[in-house]
């Protein structure tokens, strides 16, 4: 078993060198191809980590009618906001405070050209984790609009959403992108294999004559196959690698964004390799099932 087994891999190498004009440009193929996908990979990591939403977008702020504003029904609709499902923390904000960060933000000339205070009570909430979904957040906005004594409400639930439908058309197209690479990875070592078929086959001939079985024949260039995508998978890995390394150093405060593959990028190395070995093995088969060999 072990020295069939010693045959086979054997075998499987030794069409590097036997049909190395022949492999040399499948390689270089298959190392673009794999350069591209995991390029896709990397933008759509860069896309994810780049946008992240700050804490402060999930803020629902509740403008409160003065009815509502006072001491016993402020408390009222404090603690029936509190037992609200979603609600993580809760701050009621009065005139006076309102007051002082419009000044910070406006200087005091604003606010002394309207008089009195018009700034309202209000009430601030953030959501829990779990509700940080945009398309989440703007019912349980609404639901919270709408209590009584709420007067108007303010979110960036929009703007979430938008962000949120971006990021994932972003995604979509990408990930649409990587199907394609692979298709064409697989398609480009099912050639190769097929080529590499009728280069051999006066060998496949022999070895079928002497009994050997289909996965005798299958064997050596499905792993011929994966070899060449491992290779080419693994080159294009750690080319980008260096090249997000580089990226890094050059821009020091994009470096979250920017971060290594990691497993991510052996998982669409062995993907790669995944589909190079049922390319290979197709192509045998297919081969062998139309009377090549005979």
């Amino acid at each position: 078993m072990f020295s069939n087994l010693a045959y086979l891999l054997r075998e499987s190498f030794r069409g590097w060198s036997r049909h190395r004009r022949l492999l040399l440009p499948t390689l270089v193929t298959v190392f673009l191809v794999a350069l591209v996908l995991e390029g896709t990979l990397a933008a759509m990591l860069v896309v994810h980590r780049a946008m992240p939403v700050p804490d402060s977008s999930w803020k629902l702020e509740l403008f409160l009618t003065d009815e509502a504003a006072a001491p016993e029904a402020r408390e009222r609709l404090l603690d029936r906001v509190r037992s609200f499902e979603g609600v993580l923390d809760v701050r009621f904000v009065g005139k006076e405070e309102a007051a002082e960060r419009f000044v910070a933000s406006f200087g005091p000339e604003a606010l002394e050209l309207a008089g009195e205070n018009p700034l309202p009570c209000s009430v601030e909430i953030w959501p829990r984790e779990e509700w940080r979904d945009p398309f989440r957040y703007r019912p349980w906005t609404r639901a919270l609009a709408s209590l009584e004594g709420v007067e108007s409400a303010s979110s960036s639930a929009e703007a979430l959403e938008r962000v949120a439908e971006w990021k994932s058309r972003a995604e979509a197209a990408l990930g649409a992108l990587a199907l394609l690479l692979l298709l064409a990875l697989h398609v480009v070592l099912g050639n190769a294999v097929r080529v590499s078929l009728y280069a051999r086959a006066l060998l496949i001939e022999n070895m079928k004559y002497v009994g050997a079985g289909e996965a005798t024949i299958v064997l050596p260039l499905a792993m011929e196959s994966a070899t060449l995508s491992l290779v080419g998978g693994s080159v294009a890995w750690g080319a980008w690698e260096l090249v997000l390394f580089e990226i890094r150093g050059a821009f020091p405060a994009w470096a979250d964004w920017f971060a290594p593959l990691g497993p991510w990028g052996a998982l669409v190395a062995g993907l790669a390799v995944l589909a190079s070995v049922f390319a290979g093995v197709r192509a045998v088969r297919a081969h062998l099932r139309s009377g090549g060999g005979e």
